[in-house]
């Protein structure tokens, strides 16, 4: 079911979203606007991920209705994230996370972990940086990480925010994070802005030689930003980072061999500011991987070809059949696309009547060839 695997049916177009082409960064995974939620609603888990009601991680939640009536406690594991709606707007809860749900009162309070959120209304939304204790009015989208000590960071991507703070009234500007350690000292910092620009936003590699593995990535630069972080998630839901360098430049490679046993990747730039604070980070690229290394066992045998249908239909002739990902097709040396499941469509147009003759031919990467000839009759309707 791909890399998310959704906690309600009554939600199941969920998947498809997920799934699409342009979910390039955790915002765009869904509209909140597109579905008459509760209050609350938990709407995904990463894939494998558990949810559990305790600290100790000993006693399971099974989510089995959008509707919670009783007060909720949600601990997630070091492998686990997931996505909620609060309020018509989006929340991306990291691992090792802990939150608190009082239905009644209809307040949501990040105890420990990390989470980020992008709002889809005007309304003021709030949520507490303890159980019930010290509300946050949120910005457009920011973060927020309570740590382990008890220290306090909230970033303000975009618009500002609010911090209640034992009576105390906060103002976290817009591009500004604020951090409050154990000993309620406080730190503002500039952050930078995300990236405008990042390629590939979506990209299929084909492997069949360990170059294949290697990735290159690249961003527009944002001004006044020497260092960038690049972080590689195998889902938008950021669950496990798999990858995590520094760079200077605004462009790096990617090493994907190590980590194969992923076949899909999400990745984001972050901006680090002058003091390391981490900035806003880009919108996710996608990279997935498909096809496999040619060993040498296989490398001189010829690669496969079988063609399921020829449909004539006029003068053209409608071709399918399946053939070796790894190679190169050719319909009478007209290079034909094999798709991520080994499948090929192509179409054939004749000017003339009569018996013909298709020649396939598919070449390997090693460049053994194999050749099939089929013949059909164009006729006159």
């Amino acid at each position: 079911m791909g890399k998310i695997k959704i906690v309600f049916s009554v939600l199941t177009i969920i998947i498809s979203v997920f799934l699409m082409v342009r979910s390039l960064s955790f915002q765009q995974i869904l509209d909140p606007g597109e579905y008459k939620s509760p209050i609350f609603q938990i709407i995904g888990v990463s894939e494998n991920g558990k949810l559990f009601k305790d600290l100790s991680l000993e006693i399971p939640l099974t989510v089995s209705d959008t509707s919670f009536t009783k007060n909720l406690r949600v601990k997630t594991d070091s492998q686990t994230s997931f996505g909620l709606l609060y309020k018509g707007s989006l929340f991306n809860v990291l691992p090792d996370s802990y939150i608190y749900y009082h239905p009644r009162r209809e307040a949501f309070s990040l105890i420990s972990g990390e989470l980020y959120w992008v709002k889809s209304t005007n309304s003021p939304i709030q949520i507490y940086t303890e159980e019930d204790k010290n509300p946050l009015t949120i910005s457009s989208s920011g973060r927020m990480k309570r740590g382990p000590d008890g220290s306090l960071t909230i970033w303000s991507y975009k618009g500002g925010s609010v911090l209640k703070d034992n009576g105390d009234f906060i103002d976290i500007p817009s591009g500004q994070s604020l951090f409050i350690n154990s000993t309620n000292k406080q730190t503002f910092s500039k952050i930078p802005k995300a990236t405008t620009y990042i390629s590939p936003e979506k990209k299929s590699v084909k492997i069949s030689k360990f170059t294949d593995f290697l990735v290159k990535i690249d961003w527009k630069t944002v001004p006044g930003v020497s260092e960038y972080k690049v972080k590689l998630y195998p889902s938008p839901l950021r669950e496990t980072i798999l990858l995590e360098k520094i760079v200077r430049l605004n462009r790096t490679g990617v090493d994907l061999e190590e980590l194969e046993q992923n076949r899909e990747f999400y990745w984001e730039i972050i901006p680090m500011s002058e003091e390391k604070v981490e900035g806003e980070p880009s919108r996710m690229g996608q990279i997935k991987l498909f096809g496999v290394l040619v060993s040498q066992e296989t490398d001189s045998r010829p690669p496969e070809l079988a063609i399921t249908s020829l449909t004539v239909n006029g003068n053209m002739v409608l071709i399918r059949g399946n053939a070796d990902i790894n190679s190169e097709l050719y319909v009478d040396d007209v290079s034909v696309r094999i798709d991520s499941n080994g499948i090929f469509i192509y179409t054939k147009r004749y000017k003339t009547l009569g018996l013909k003759k298709i020649i396939f031919r598919i070449v390997s990467p090693s460049g053994v060839e194999s050749i099939q000839t089929k013949q059909v009759t164009i006729y006159e309707e």
